[in-house]
């Protein structure tokens, strides 16, 4: 959610935070969870590294941003 409006819903193994872990950027929307979820959670000096051991992990991130940003300019 962006100012109380819903954006997006997320599904299983989608995710969120990306850009603020990336960039060291406050947040811009809040997550709402509306059924129970396990999440797996890496702070920002955590994510690179991750990311770099599990390049599966990261082609499937870019994707998802590059989509994303498709969407929003669409």
């Amino acid at each position: 959610m962006i100012d109380g409006e819903e954006r997006a819903r997320l599904a299983r193994g989608d995710f969120f935070g990306e850009i603020a872990a990336l960039t060291g950027a406050a947040p811009t929307a809040d997550i709402v969870a509306t059924t129970l979820l396990r999440c797996l959670t890496l702070s920002g000096p955590e994510i690179e590294p991750f990311l770099l051991d599990h390049p599966r992990v990261m082609l499937r991130m870019l994707k998802a941003e590059a989509r994303r940003v498709r969407s929003a300019n669409e």
